[in-house]
């Protein structure tokens, strides 16, 4: 699964946040509960992977100096 179907599969359930961390499953926020995505948890390859294809430069520097981002991405057509 690559992120704009998690973001995808997060906007057809309704949530708000998609939370992607290493050793965890995919989690969506959903009515402010945090809910699991059926989903094998993420190593930390995986979610690196996933976000870096959709952060800019500025977003990748400010994750690999702080081991943390929030920031939005907007799929076309969700």
């Amino acid at each position: 699964m690559d992120i704009t179907e998690l973001l995808a599969f997060s906007a057809k359930q309704g949530a708000s946040d998609l939370h992607l961390s290493a050793g965890l499953p995919p989690m969506i926020r959903v009515d402010g509960d945090v809910r699991r995505i059926n989903l094998p948890p993420l190593d930390a390859k995986e979610v690196k992977a996933l976000i870096y294809d959709i952060m800019n430069d500025k977003q990748r520097q400010d994750f690999e100096e702080r081991l943390e981002t929030d920031f939005s991405f907007e799929v076309p057509g969700v």
